[in-house]
């Protein structure tokens, strides 16, 4: 095995130790990356669209 793979096997073993051990604070980390990555996404594609208005 390669460190790679053993870093990758590490954290998913971190990840669900961490889900069964508090599902409620593993659902809101979920949460608030979802929303997070939510607003940039939503701020990209106004900024785009906003540049696009001007240019045109």
């Amino acid at each position: 095995m390669n460190l790679k793979k053993i870093a990758g096997l590490l954290l998913l073993g971190f990840f669900v130790f961490f889900m069964v051990q508090s599902p409620s604070d593993a659902a809101d980390v979920v949460r608030t990356t979802g929303q997070s990555l939510g607003d940039v996404l939503s701020a990209t594609a106004n900024a785009f669209s906003d540049f696009l208005s001007d240019l045109f």
